[in-house]
């Protein structure tokens, strides 16, 4: 593949630059080279290029199209970076001047966890409720004391001066010890009450390279923004405004795509796309909301003519996977396509913005499609009665003291929503485990389980919770009277605990993994669904009567 006249421009520019690489546009290539290209007129012994990413991942890649391109792993050493963003702010402005920030000038700590919070003393019920103190490495205090939330302000009310999220951490810091959520914001004040710091930093890399720009929180471009201010006149972002898949640890597309109407930057494009057919590119671009107004990206793909338009299936939760896997199967098929070369990617929604006429093929022919639009588009009280009914026997069993249990896995610090989930069932005859196949994308699984089972009320499992739960109790309600051997309670009965702690609460594993385990109970919906189902399930006297107007 040759280089386009889109990437020559690219190669050729200086100054700040902000690119916008659609997908298959070949990036990685384009960084590589860029990198490749400031290297070869490089002759500063101790200043270098920071090519940065923000996964290893991308690292990785970057490294590896250079190796590919100069056949040494040595080309990118010192003096030079290549490594994710947290790693250049960790190691070259936060830990290197973080001591500026203690009272004792003490290098500073940084934790993925919190150290010691449940044992904090001045945690209050609503603490607990919210379920703040397993989440409290997601917070962050500003320099007027500000507290938030990733981006969202808290707005607890002070009890003697005290809030106890900010008191936690402020307590933190005066051990020196950090989040590494804090380290932007502490590092951009750094940077803006020491300017010599962002002097040198400019100084030892007077060129830097940030791909994936678009996945940059507000802290952190607010960092290159006072290295701009400190000298740094080589600045370039990479990215695509529509690929931006951090917002769940506060990455602000805003940053980037500020940049490209920002006329102190150059705007540069890259719209040829090598990987996808010309009629996959024109689908996409329904998809955009950046270049919504601009034309569709060009195909320069080996197959950019393939005749085959995608296809646009509508589903819903009540859509088994058993109506679309034998449909991918025999599109595969009749397409001359292995099954082992295939991939199956998805989109959280399909709607009136982005479906264009005839941009999509239909398996149906007109009549069947029809009939299955007139199917979709039921009234929303038969499709809602349909989704309650699909779970009528979970229902009857808890109303016949049967137990239904919900299980559930979640990673926590993924926007795709992961997880595992099912239902483990135990009508009295033996225990049936029902799985729920889906992910449930950028929503908090807790907000999930009330909308998948608006029927039931929900209540932590005792058993699974017991350890995990007197553990706690006795860190905070009682003492340990070493000479008698025995825990004395100083407050709380283990049941008075027990009963302020969220309903809905979990186990954490490794800061990754969040594991739900609660017991379900009928509502007031649950029970007067049964009654209504049970009505209408039987044949009634006079139900072919109707009233007529006088």
């Amino acid at each position: 593949m040759g280089i386009t006249d889109e990437q020559q421009k690219f190669l050729d520019a200086n100054g700040k630059i902000v690119l916008c690489a659609c997908p298959g546009s070949g990036k990685t290539t384009i960084v590589a080279t860029k990198f490749l290209k400031y290297k070869k007129g490089w002759n500063k012994a101790h200043s270098g290029i920071a090519v940065l990413s923000f996964t290893n991942v991308a690292c990785d890649e970057i490294k590896n199209k250079i190796v590919q391109e100069e056949g040494d792993a040595c080309f990118y050493d010192y003096p030079h970076f290549i490594g994710t963003v947290d790693s250049f702010i960790d190691n070259y402005i936060f830990l290197r001047f973080g001591y500026l920030l203690s009272t004792n000038s003490c290098r500073p700590k940084l934790h993925i966890k919190a150290i010691s919070a449940q044992t904090y003393q001045f945690w209050r019920n609503d603490c607990y409720k919210k379920d703040c103190i397993s989440k409290i490495e997601q917070f962050r205090v500003l320099e007027n004391r500000e507290t938030y939330f990733k981006e969202e302000k808290v707005e607890c009310a002070e009890n003697r001066g005290v809030i106890p999220c900010r008191s936690y951490i402020e307590r933190m810091h005066r051990k020196n010890c950090y989040f590494q959520n804090e380290v932007p914001y502490q590092s951009s004040l750094l940077l803006k009450n020491h300017p010599d710091i962002a002097k040198a930093i400019v100084e030892r890399f007077p060129v830097i390279i940030i791909d994936e720009a678009q996945d940059t929180s507000k802290d952190q471009m607010k960092i290159f923004e006072l290295l701009i201010a400190a000298g740094l006149q080589e600045v370039i972002l990479v990215g695509d405004p529509d690929q931006s898949i951090y917002e769940w640890r506060t990455a602000k597309r805003e940053c980037f795509v500020d940049k490209i109407n920002n006329p102190n930057w150059r705007a540069l494009y890259l719209t040829h796309n090598f990987r996808s057919s010309q009629l996959i590119c024109n689908a996409t671009k329904a998809f955009s909301e950046t270049y919504y107004d601009k034309p569709a990206n060009k195909s320069a793909a080996e197959h950019k003519d393939f005749p085959v338009k995608p296809i646009l299936l509508f589903y819903d939760l009540n859509t088994q996977r058993g109506e679309i896997i034998p449909k991918f199967k025999h599109f595969c098929e009749t397409n001359n396509i292995e099954l082992n070369k295939s991939a199956v990617v998805s989109r959280g929604r399909i709607n009136s913005k982005n479906y264009v006429e005839g941009l999509w093929k239909n398996f149906l022919d007109a009549a069947s499609n029809n009939k299955l639009l007139s199917f979709n588009n039921l009234p929303e009280h038969i499709v809602n009665y349909n989704f309650l009914l699909s779970q009528k026997k979970f229902m009857q069993i808890i109303q016949n003291g049967g137990v239904v249990k919900l299980h559930s896995t979640e990673w926590v610090n993924k926007s795709s929503g992961k997880g595992n989930t099912e239902l483990i069932v135990d009508d009295g005859n033996g225990i049936v485990k029902y799985a729920y196949p889906y992910w449930f994308p950028f929503t908090p699984y807790k907000d999930v389980f009330p909308r998948l089972f608006p029927w039931a009320d929900f209540s932590s499992d005792e058993d699974f919770f017991e350890n995990d739960d007197e553990s706690l109790w006795r860190e905070l309600h009682c003492y340990y009277d070493k000479e008698d051997g025995e825990w004395i309670i100083v407050g709380d009965t283990f049941e008075e605990f027990r009963s302020k702690l969220n309903s809905m609460r979990s186990k954490d594993h490794s800061g990754e993994v969040v594991e739900y385990m609660m017991t379900l109970s009928l509502n007031d919906l649950g029970r007067s669904f049964l009654a209504v189902d049970e009505f209408v399930s039987k044949k009634q006297p006079y139900s072919g009567t109707r009233p007529e107007e006088e």
